[in-house]
């Protein structure tokens, strides 16, 4: 998801990108975890790479890792940008039907039909009708994905907590990014982030969806570039 961002930031910054249990290249989850479990995560990585405080960029699920950073560690913290994510608990409506999604893919596999529709919340319908290769290829990896991880995700993400308490004790310069056809977290979410946490800076990219360093990679990397030029 960050690849054009790194190649714009690599240049000048030490850049470390995270595959969190159950993506990417990471082994599979085979246990549930909870949101606050890939804020630890985060740490983890921290001291692996031997890194105190960084500049900590997360999209949707990661922008909900990262919260639970700043509340939990935050003095691992130099910044904070917060992309096309919600500081809110899930709303019971919703909490059911993603339970709903995740029992149907682990029980019978991420099928076509689930990928489509996951891929009209990820993706804008600007992008999806500029670039449906790129479209396609995303939903190829949501295909790919291990069953068992990807239910164990969503179901994190149905438990998370509330953090706009913890929002508002944030003491690190924030920048917080949404695409204006985000369905997934729409912008009413990213502008309750920025009026949260102390001094937020919010940027809306215009006809971009859920997956901003995706739909936007140029922009995207030049926002988080001068946000840590900034710093």
């Amino acid at each position: 998801m960050f690849d054009a961002q790194v190649a714009a930031l690599a240049d000048r910054f030490r850049v470390v990108t995270v595959d969190f249990r159950g993506h990417g290249k990471s082994d599979p989850a085979r246990s549930a975890f909870e949101v606050a479990d890939l804020g630890r995560d985060y740490v983890a990585v921290l001291d692996a790479v031997g890194v105190q405080r960084a500049v900590v960029v997360g999209l949707s699920l990661g922008g909900m890792a990262a919260m639970c950073l700043a509340r939990d560690a935050p003095e691992r913290l130099r910044g904070l940008v917060l992309m096309d994510t919600n500081a809110d608990a899930e709303t019971p409506l919703r909490s059911a039907r993603l339970r709903a999604l995740a029992a149907t893919g682990r029980l019978f596999g991420i099928r076509p039909w689930l990928r489509k529709q996951a891929m009209k919340e990820l993706f804008g319908a600007t992008f999806r009708a500029r670039s449906p290769e790129i479209v396609q290829r995303w939903s190829d990896k949501l295909g790919a994905m291990d069953r068992q991880s990807a239910s164990r995700g969503i179901g994190a993400v149905v438990r998370r907590d509330d953090m706009s308490e913890a929002l508002r004790g944030v003491r690190v310069p924030t920048l917080v990014v949404v695409g204006d056809e985000d369905t997934a977290t729409p912008l009413g979410y990213s502008h309750h982030i920025a009026e949260l946490v102390p001094g937020a800076r919010l940027e809306v990219l215009p006809q971009v969806g859920h997956l901003s360093t995706i739909e936007a990679p140029t922009l995207t990397a030049k926002l988080i570039r001068r946000f840590c030029e900034g710093l």
